[in-house]
């Protein structure tokens, strides 16, 4: 009996372009990211990606770097069940640069929101943060009480 790995069939340029059938029928592969980025009301652009369908949506928030960048390794199984997000926060990694003035948890908390309101987020969502992350989250949920 034939067998064949599982896995993604590659296209053109080595980029993924499905999955692999086996004997025993379809592998799911990740889901697709868009990668993109969207204007905020209180000024800038925020560079973001989002993966999977369902609800509620999990926003993952990096460490200290603040750059979104999660490994697949992790994004994917959650992927697998629910829409999870990552986004740069301003300043960093493909975002633009904050506004010239000391910023606050409360000022990350109000990009976040914004964030989440720009992306279309039904309630309920998940706050999940890393490291610096995690302070932020913590914060930015206190807010939000219901």
């Amino acid at each position: 009996m034939a067998h064949r790995r599982h896995g993604l069939r590659r296209g053109r340029r080595g980029r993924a372009a499905g999955p692999i059938s086996s004997a025993a029928g379809t592998e799911p592969g990740p889901a697709a990211v868009r990668d993109d980025s969207l204007t905020i009301p209180t000024g800038g652009r925020l560079h973001y990606q989002c993966q999977g369908a369902g609800s509620p949506a999990v926003i993952l928030e990096a460490g200290g770097a603040g750059a979104g960048s999660f490994s697949s390794t992790f994004t994917d199984p959650l992927a697998a069940v629910t829409t999870v997000c990552t986004y740069d926060r301003l300043g960093l990694g493909s975002s633009s640069s904050p506004p010239n003035r000391v910023r606050a948890l409360d000022d990350m908390c109000e990009v976040q929101d914004e964030l989440i309101a720009g992306l279309g987020l039904p309630a309920p969502y998940v706050l999940m943060g890393q490291s610096l992350g995690g302070n932020i989250v913590i914060w930015c949920a206190a807010r939000h009480t219901r």
